[in-house]
């Protein structure tokens, strides 16, 4: 069960990921993946850091992509 802190949390992010998915896919456009730069499904996107948090990335709007879920995993902290 998640406290409500952490469900805070997950409903910000999922904002967050809502609401650059929808800019992405303005007039009809597709959103393209940060990281493999392919069209991605909303069901797969994940927000991506562009520069990772652990290299002094922020977590805020403009520091943040669409990727697919596992670009996402598979690029880890690196930066591009």
């Amino acid at each position: 069960v998640m406290s409500g802190r952490r469900r805070r949390q997950v409903n910000l992010r999922q904002q967050r990921r809502d609401t650059l998915f929808a800019m992405a896919t303005k007039n009809g456009k597709q959103c393209l993946c940060f990281v493999c730069k392919k069209p991605v499904d909303k069901s797969q996107a994940t927000l991506e850091h562009i520069l990772p948090l652990s290299k002094g990335g922020k977590d805020e709007m403009s520091n943040l992509a669409i990727s697919h879920k596992l670009c996402n995993n598979r690029r880890g902290n690196v930066t591009k």
